[in-house]
């Protein structure tokens, strides 16, 4: 037996392009597209922004623009060695600590 996935009216208007339907997203992304509107403005008014963003991305890697500003991202080559150190000290306390819950059991 197969399995037929649901779709929502949203997804048939989305793939329904070759006669003639788009979303509203859509019609933004075209209206970015021909400079008619700004990033921000499609974004503000989409019903599914994170698809907007993503499409308006593409648009801007095809153009050589920018996709995020996040610059000056470097690799941390201890970061393996910082965590190691700190779960260690973790399990150290963790060990003092049962050790101190089984002494005050004993006592009371």
């Amino acid at each position: 037996m197969v399995k037929q996935q649901k779709k929502t009216f949203y997804d048939v208007i989305e793939t329904s392009g070759a006669v003639g339907m788009h979303t509203f997203d859509q019609s933004i992304i075209e209206l970015y597209k021909q400079g008619l509107i700004t990033e921000e403005t499609a974004v503000a008014f989409s019903s599914r922004r994170a698809t907007v963003t993503m499409e308006i991305d593409k648009i801007k890697a095809q153009k050589g623009e920018k996709t995020t500003d996040i610059e000056g991202l470097k690799i941390d080559i201890e970061y393996e060695k910082k965590i190691k150190k700190r779960l260690k000290c973790k399990g150290l306390l963790f060990v003092k600590m049962t050790l101190m819950f089984r002494k005050l059991c004993l006592f009371h």
